[in-house]
């Protein structure tokens, strides 16, 4: 059951809110807590009260009972003051008493349903926001607690809660403009499976979409324009004036609360819930099996989704299992399909997790993130820590930590580049958890996607290490190193050797170009730690370098005395594999001491040795992981 939490500067107010939750049977005994503040704080006061608030509400959350491993946390609060609420009001940076805590809070804590009980909303925030969080009369309650039966999570921000505070702090003329990433475009995840819902709403969220989860067939009519026989039009219901982007589905829905006959059929179902045609990327993930599929289905499915791509929907089909975050992005074609974002495979008007330009006024004023920003994200990275430490057991709890990391990788924006990094690792960390803990995963997950990603958030927070060009590579293949070692030890915990191996591939290439930096004298000699890499990191590669190097050594054994061009190739493949001189004594005999043959042999058998090692040491690793 959700955790009901009351903070609130009016007693009075609290009093009453805690009378309407039992009275409605949604505080059960050791469900309800409330917590009274005092005074207003100053400027001065602002941190150490979200500090001391911080603190009460996380010890609530981990108090809370985790059924899928993600509390289900409720706060009423009236921190956001008494008049009309400006969005301005609960910027982090400015100085509003209560309201810039609360929002410290809101950020802090992204999968609490805040519920504002005074006030009103102004203008300026997004569509979402009122009815969901505007509980100002019990009839708002009232449909703000039917609503929540629909099991809708707040952690990807589906309200624009949080991406309207954002938004504010770029709109501030002042010197304390904060520019954030936005997440203008709603992504609705749909799968009464709770963990695919989940994995794919997190995806959405990671390359720059809000989300909103549909686990039920009454979220379904919540988010998707639902349109019964009755005729009620769309518009009357208060919740639903945003139409989604993109929408995740599964073909074959089974949903608890309520079972629709045929439901596969798609051109059955885009009349029930008709946003479904209006999404402007619609990927269909499903198991690929029709056992008790409706025939007509079958055959016009494919004939429908073809209409809706003339008429300007981008759809298609994916199979389960998945391969991964980025193979579903990949494979469903956004990567390429999203164009109108930062950079190419992101979500329109995201810019990605640091911003895309080089000016000081990307993150605000100075050579850092602003401080009260900073305190907020140090909560996320000690939060998401924790999940992490405890090591995360299910989907969804690995889903809630890589939230929080990324929430405080684009709120820092790279301007503080050791805890950016921190919270980077700590992203990637949970969702290679994820993947490796999800059963609805291929047996090999895509790495070399996640590695590219890796590089490339690191040179973007690079920009901020080091007085030089040099320093900053330095400091960035250290980075990326840290990132790839915490990687590894999630692979190799989780027994992913594939995946591991090519990991480590890319971090052997950074130790060496590191230990080269460092050691310059020596960088004339990098191209042998560089030839042993690429014969570790392929099989295949190593074949074909055991080949090549037979076949022109066996040139040089014809061209240096041994006959025929076959008895050259015969003389190189003996010496190299066997690793001792060949037999035919008219190349070279010990009686002929130390001759440019002899050199060559040795040379060879040298080269024979090396590679028999690193086949022998290639072939234990296999052994010994798999």
């Amino acid at each position: 059951m959700a955790r009901h939490l009351i903070l609130c500067q009016n007693p009075a107010l609290s009093a009453s809110l805690e009378l309407w939750l039992k009275g409605k049977g949604l505080a059960e005994e050791g469900t309800l807590a409330l917590n009274t503040v005092g005074n207003k704080p100053d400027s001065t006061e602002v941190a150490s009260a979200f500090e001391e608030l911080a603190g009460w509400l996380d010890q609530a959350v981990e108090e809370t009972q985790r059924v899928c491993g993600v509390p289900e946390v409720v706060v009423l609060t009236d921190l956001a003051g008494y008049g009309v609420i400006a969005v301005s009001d609960l910027n982090p940076v400015k100085q509003n008493g209560w309201a810039t805590v609360l929002g410290m809070l809101i950020f802090a804590f992204p999968e609490i349903h805040w519920i504002f009980v005074a006030g009103n909303f102004a203008s300026g925030w997004g569509k979402q926001v009122r009815p969901w969080h505007s509980g100002v009369t019990p009839e708002d309650l009232n449909r703000i607690f039917t609503d929540r039966r629909m099991r809708v999570s707040f952690l990807f921000d589906g309200s624009s809660l949080r991406d309207s505070i954002r938004g504010a702090m770029g709109a501030d003329d002042s010197k304390q403009r904060v520019i954030l990433p936005r997440r203008e475009k709603l992504a609705v995840a749909v799968d009464e499976e709770k963990s695919y819902a989940w994995l794919h709403a997190y995806t959405a969220y990671r390359f720059g979409f809000r989300a909103q989860v549909v686990t039920t067939f009454g979220g379904m009519k919540r988010f998707l324009g639902y349109k019964a026989n009755t005729c009620v039009k769309v518009e009357e219901n208060p919740a639903v004036d945003e139409i989604p982007h993109l929408v995740f589905e599964d073909v074959f829905l089974q949903f608890s609360d309520e079972h629709l006959d045929n439901f596969s059929f798609l051109r059955k179902r885009d009349k029930i819930c008709p946003w479904l045609v209006e999404a402007r990327y619609r990927v269909l993930v499903t198991s690929g099996h029709h056992h008790g599929q409706d025939k007509i289905a079958l055959r016009d499915n494919p004939n429908y989704l073809d209409e809706l791509q003339k008429r300007g929907q981008w759809n298609c089909e994916r199979q389960k299992p998945l391969g991964g975050i980025f193979n579903l992005w990949q494979k469903s074609e956004l990567q390429v399909k999203l164009h109108e974002g930062g950079r190419l495979g992101l979500a329109p008007g995201y810019t990605g997790p640091m911003p895309s330009d080089d000016s000081d006024e990307s993150t605000g004023s100075g050579h850092s993130a602003p401080g009260r920003v900073l305190v907020i994200a140090d909560w996320l990275i000690a939060r998401a820590r924790r999940l992490v430490d405890a090591k995360v057991s299910s989907v969804m709890e690995a889903v809630y930590g890589a939230v929080l990391a990324t929430d405080a990788l684009e709120l820092l924006g790279g301007k503080t580049p050791t805890t950016s990094l921190e919270a980077l690792t700590l992203r990637h960390q949970c969702e290679v958890f994820t993947e490796c803990h999800f059963v609805g995963m291929q047996e090999h997950i895509e790495v070399h996607l996640r590695v590219a990603d890796v590089e490339r958030d690191v040179k973007k927070i690079g920009d901020w290490f080091g007085k030089n060009e040099q320093e900053r590579v330095v400091a960035c293949w250290n980075a990326e190193l840290t990132i790839l070692d915490q990687i590894i030890d999630v692979f190799q915990n989780n027994n992913q050797f594939d995946e591991e191996q090519i990991v480590q591939a890319k971090a052997r290439r950074l130790h060496r170009k590191l230990w080269f930096k460092k050691y310059w004298l020596l960088k004339p000699f990098e191209f042998a730690p560089w030839y042993v890499e690429k014969l570790v990191a392929s099989f295949p590669l190593f074949l074909l370098a055991l080949a090549g190097w037979i076949g022109v050594l066996g040139l040089v054994f014809w061209w240096a005395g041994s006959g025929t061009l076959h008895q050259g190739f015969a003389h190189s493949f003996s010496t190299f594999l066997s690793i001792q001189p060949p037999p035919d004594g008219r190349l070279w005999t010990a009686d002929k001491g130390w001759n440019g043959q002899f050199c060559l042999i040795a040379f060879t058998m040298t080269l024979g040795f090396v590679h028999l090692g690193i086949f022998i040491s290639h072939l234990y690793s296999l052994i010994s992981r798999k």
